[in-house]
């Protein structure tokens, strides 16, 4: 049994280093030379719609859109390779956002209704019903939540943190107010290792929210850090954008019920990630 990771980046590298950990046959696919070179078991995209797929593989999809390389016969190729492959898998899973939710202060479950505003969450929710039209058998849906926990992501987590510990002074360009829902990347990794292999269903597609299920605002993400190391903060703007809301919270209580192991301390791991980048330092 094999899976393959489509799409590079901080979540699938820790879904890639997580199955290795565990013995899986993992491959990431991806266009990206530094990607190719960084790990053992990784592939371009024609390698990979050269495979001889069996129906013990799973495939992991981490596109943002349709359009994820600039060589159009390249995207053709492998876009009919997935079409044409998609009910021979074993499991499809697809890393969404809860970006598709759009901007409200509503407190978002899998039934809420989809309505992105950004273009990321366009994309993803456009690439939710392209795989929602073919797949033929179960299908999950992750819609994730403020993901952090790679040193080199360009999450906020990441950013603020990259620059409480370099800049002499922080310059937060946002309302402090805002209070988001974040999950720790190291906690995904094993949400989908479990939706892979121990997860049973009898439904088509399967939508599940992944998140804490807590609300935290900038101001105490800030506080946090200023405990571990103090730190002068400048508030450059407290305007709050049109349409934004101050508070973005997904209600994940399906996703503990399946996998209680995802429940997690929010704004304590956030401070353990910052605790790291520390001691990273220093050694």
């Amino acid at each position: 049994m094999a899976t393959y990771l489509l799409g590079a980046g901080p979540l699938t590298y820790d879904i890639y280093e997580y199955f290795s950990s565990c013995g899986e046959q993992v491959f990431l696919v991806s266009q990206r030379s530094r990607v190719l070179s960084k790990s053992l078991h990784s592939m371009t995209y024609l390698e990979f719609c050269e495979r001889n797929i069996n129906e013990c593989d799973n495939l992991v999809i981490a596109w943002r859109s349709l359009d994820f390389t600039k060589d159009s016969s390249l995207l053709d190729k492998t876009l009919d390779f997935v079409m044409k492959k998609i009910s021979i898998f074993n499991r499809v899973l697809y890393l969404s956002s809860g970006a598709i939710f759009g901007n409200s202060n509503f407190f978002f479950t899998e039934e809420s209704p989809s309505e992105p505003v950004s273009q990321y969450a366009i994309d993803k929710f456009s690439l939710e019903n392209w795989l929602s039209a073919l797949s033929m058998k179960n299908l999950v849906i992750l819609r994730i939540s403020n993901a952090f926990g790679r040193k080199e992501s360009n999450d906020l987590i990441n950013r603020i943190s990259n620059a409480w510990l370099n800049d002499p002074i922080l310059e937060v360009y946002e309302p402090t107010s805002f209070a988001r829902d974040y999950m720790p990347i190291q906690v995904i990794s094993k949400i989908v290792f479990h939706m892979l292999n121990q997860y049973k269903s009898l439904e088509v597609i399967n939508y599940f929210n992944v998140s804490s299920g807590q609300v935290i605002s900038t101001a105490e993400i800030l506080e946090s850090f200023r405990a571990v190391r103090p730190s002068k903060i400048r508030v450059i703007s407290e305007d709050i954008p049109e349409g934004i809301p101050r508070v973005f919270r997904i209600n994940n209580s399906k996703i503990l019920e399946e996998f209680p192991s995802s429940r997690v301390d929010a704004l304590g791991e956030i401070t353990n990630f910052f605790l790291a980048k520390i001691a990273s330092q220093h050694s």
